[in-house]
């Protein structure tokens, strides 16, 4: 190559400049696409449930839609609620026996199969039990899940050694 278009090339390479704001902007589009459409799971839980601690306690996966159900102990309020607490309606719902518990977890299905797209077949229950709540409350909780037809139950509790992760 020529001394004289060699330095042509060198000249024009020192000239370019790559423009950056297209780049910019379309990750910015993305973030903004990706926040927009992305779907925040949280689920409330009730400070009156303090759930037994477990030696080999481990976070499930997740798998399907999950209806949380709060097992109290034996305080002469109402043993069973909606993940909110005992409240009041419309966010806590109190059940004074398995059969209103079992209505709401059949009502709670059908809206998650309706309005969330789950599938009925992979609707899970997790039963938040107080340490010292009666072992026949919990099992009617279980129960009244199965007569919906929910086969995955997942029991809460805390990990009584810390995580390795």
């Amino acid at each position: 190559m020529s001394a004289k278009l060699r330095n042509s090339v060198n000249e024009d390479l020192a000239d370019l400049e790559m423009d950056m704001s297209p780049m910019i902007d379309m990750v910015f589009l993305l973030l903004i696409f990706f926040i927009v459409a992305s779907k925040i799971v949280t689920h409330h839980l009730d400070p009156e449930v303090k759930v037994p601690l477990g030696e080999n306690a481990a976070i499930p996966p997740m798998r399907g839609a999950r209806i949380i159900v709060n097992v109290y102990q034996d305080d002469g309020k109402a043993p069973f609620a909606s993940e909110f607490g005992r409240g009041k309606p419309p966010k806590g719902i109190s059940f004074n026996n398995e059969t209103e518990l079992s209505a709401y977890i059949g009502d709670r299905m059908r809206w998650l199969n309706e309005f969330e797209g789950a599938e009925l077949k992979e609707i899970g229950i997790v039963i938040r039990a107080h340490h010292n709540a009666d072992v026949g409350m919990v099992k009617r909780a279980v129960q009244a899940a199965a007569d919906q037809g929910i086969t995955t139950v997942t029991f809460s509790a805390f990990a009584s050694k810390p995580s390795k992760y």
